[in-house]
């Protein structure tokens, strides 16, 4: 998901005191961070769902720790979920 500029934009003020531009700024710092926090957390799950997927997707249904091992299957393995292939 990307970010749309002009969906964080604000229009520009002038504060009347030194309290008020304070803590006006510090507003902004707090949603600029909480949107960026957010933006960075979307994207790691988002972007291994789709490329990533599991080499044996349901052929481990009922196995055994020592099945799986005598079968050489490795649990974390996985590959690129690309068209390409």
């Amino acid at each position: 998901m990307t970010t749309i500029p002009s969906r964080l934009a604000r229009v520009s003020q002038s504060s009347g005191s030194l309290l008020d531009a304070r803590r006006r700024v510090v507003q902004l710092y707090r949603d600029w961070y909480r949107s960026e926090t957010m933006n960075c957390w979307k994207q790691e799950p988002h972007i291994m769902g789709i490329l990533l997927r599991d080499l044996h997707e349901g052929s481990a249904v009922g196995q055994t720790f020592l099945q799986k091992f005598y079968a050489g299957r490795d649990e974390e393995s996985v590959r690129i979920a690309s068209p390409q292939q």
